[in-house]
């Protein structure tokens, strides 16, 4: 790509190790946030400016955390 640098790889990024971290993403948090949902203490916040929507996300944990005090 013009002006970036080349991508690297780690040693590690083969199909089967990525696959053990999907395994592993699977049993160990997407049960975390399932829970965390149910108890509607999980925030969903997309980002689309990166940096630039920081004051959006500490808008609404501040939002949230004044709901739950």
């Amino acid at each position: 790509c013009l002006g970036k640098p080349d991508l690297v790889q780690r040693d590690d990024d083969k199909e089967e190790v990525v696959k053990e971290r999907l395994d592993v993403y699977k049993r160990e948090t997407a049960p975390l946030i399932d829970f965390y949902d149910k108890q509607r203490l999980l925030l969903n916040f997309d980002v689309y400016k990166g940096v630039k929507d920081l004051p959006k996300l500490q808008e609404l944990i501040e939002k949230e955390l004044g709901r739950l005090m």
